[in-house]
């Protein structure tokens, strides 16, 4: 070989070695990226190492999807790694529990994807990431001031435990209110609220029917309403709220208490008043209160939850509300919600707050009771004493105002109405032509008789509400 040839033949031998020492091979620890680095090289494969700050599970949740390996807070705008943990048949696929990963420093390989504007990489498998342990500033944080990890087995109150998301913990604590979605003909997890204020307090969450729709042996969710449990399961943030997902029954018990703690409620048998019942939120009680008007949606063409009222307020007072058929459509007994309007009823139930308002949501008609009571027959003078008061106004009709503005329509029992007792009327179309139906009739008016703007008057929206007893000769 000539001397150029071997001159030639060594520079490029020091070369490759300079190149085999300088760089090291593809997916190594050095040539690894940080997270926010990938979020650049959307469809090149990619080495990545980083801090998995939040897990989401969908079988948690009772869902199916992906698992979601989140790398930031702000999931949306940060790189996830993702995987399915089960293959189209069921089967695992060995990547072991999600909740491993949480507050673990990962190496993930796999080609960086963007989904409906969201950065991911899709693990195909097990070997695709890799904990390889802490950051180091959290190795030296920990070396500075070792934490003591806490006793899984030792109970917490829920306030404790709401900075423990992430953690298996024990949790003891008084059930104030209960969310039962299928109560109110819905679906989705059951809500056992340790506070009034849900949005800011711990929730025990559980789904009390499997996929298939077989019972899972929670019992009736109410059987923990004002009861103290033990419960075991991870603290979780779910859309801002901290919360506890029972994976079974066995996650929950009632325990005792001292007597001395627990709060002596009222004899449930004992008759309110609507107003009495305002204040038992979240008790079993028995209302007896008078219905002055109703929402029957199947009127109207619409579907929910008929709304018997006890004052003309529903939003400031108890309402009692019930669905009339079944999901299968199937009729519960109820019979015609008219049935109700102007009657004395004994109810029972349990007192909920749905949207702000106080509500006693009827499970079947065994827990309403129409009563026997007869309403004073009264004048219309008599009637200007009894505001309040639901009563039977007997009076000739002898002017007929028609109103062409959202004010009511009225029925007056005067020439002059001001400072008398009217009847008013805003919908006026289920009574058909006022003055041809009323005008120079005698009339019996059931309804509460009550004040606006210093008029007394009885609102009607209902012509059950409303009988001719004598027309004019």
């Amino acid at each position: 070989m000539s001397v150029i040839g071997r001159t030639a033949g060594a520079v490029f031998a020091g070369l490759l070695s300079f190149a085999l020492l300088s760089f090291p091979p593809a997916g190594s620890a050095s040539e690894a990226l940080t997270w926010q680095e990938a979020m650049d090289r959307v469809g090149q494969t990619v080495t990545v190492e980083a801090m998995i700050v939040d897990v989401y599970d969908p079988e948690e949740h009772g869902r199916s999807g992906p698992v979601s390996l989140n790398t930031d807070d702000d999931h949306r705008t940060s790189l996830s790694f993702v995987f399915f943990k089960r293959d189209r048949s069921g089967a695992e696929q060995g990547f072991g529990d999600p909740e491993r990963f949480r507050d673990q420093v990962v190496r993930v390989r796999g080609r960086v994807a963007d989904h409906q504007g969201r950065r991911q990489i899709m693990l195909r498998s097990p070997g695709d990431i890799e904990i390889v342990g802490a950051l180091p500033s959290r190795v030296e944080e920990a070396d500075a001031e070792p934490e003591e990890p806490s006793d899984p087995s030792e109970p917490l109150t829920w306030q404790e435990a709401m900075d423990r998301v992430g953690q298996t913990v024990t949790v003891e604590a008084r059930i104030v209110g209960v969310h039962d979605p299928e109560a109110r003909g819905r679906t989705g997890p059951v809500s056992l609220n340790t506070h009034r204020d849900f949005r800011e307090s711990l929730s025990f969450v559980y789904f009390p029917r499997t996929r298939e729709g077989a019972d899972r042996g929670f019992g009736d969710p109410n059987r923990f309403l004002n009861q103290v449990v033990r419960v075991r399961g991870r603290v979780a943030d779910y859309q801002g709220r901290k919360q506890i997902m029972l994976n079974s029954p066995d996650d929950i018990e009632i325990i005792e208490t001292e007597e001395a703690e627990v709060e002596v409620e009222a004899d449930p048998s004992e008759p309110l008043t609507w107003r009495e019942a305002m204040d038992r939120l979240g008790q079993e009680v028995v209302v007896e209160a008078r219905i002055v008007n109703l929402y029957d949606p199947a009127a109207r063409g619409q579907t929910g939850p008929v709304r018997l009222n006890t004052h003309r307020d529903f939003r400031e007072s108890l309402t009692i509300a019930f669905f009339p058929l079944t999901r299968e459509g199937a009729d519960r007994g109820f019979g015609d919600p008219s049935r109700f309007l102007n009657q004395k009823v004994r109810v029972r139930g349990r007192v909920d707050e749905h949207r702000g308002q106080k509500q006693i949501m009827l499970r079947s008609p065994e827990d309403i009771e129409i009563l026997d009571v007869e309403l004073p027959v009264v004048t219309p003078e008599e009637a200007m004493d009894r505001v309040g008061e639901t009563v039977v106004v007997e009076g000739q009709i002898v002017d007929v105002y028609i109103s062409r503005t959202r004010a009511p329509s009225r029925l007056n029992f005067y020439r002059d109405s001001r400072d008398r007792l009217t009847v008013a009327i805003f919908d006026t179309e289920a009574f058909g032509s006022l003055r041809a139906n009323y005008l120079n009739k005698t009339v019996r008016v059931t309804g509460m008789v009550d004040t606006h703007r210093d008029q007394v008057q009885i609102v009607i929206d209902d012509p059950a509400m409303i009988e001719v007893v004598e027309a004019a000769d």
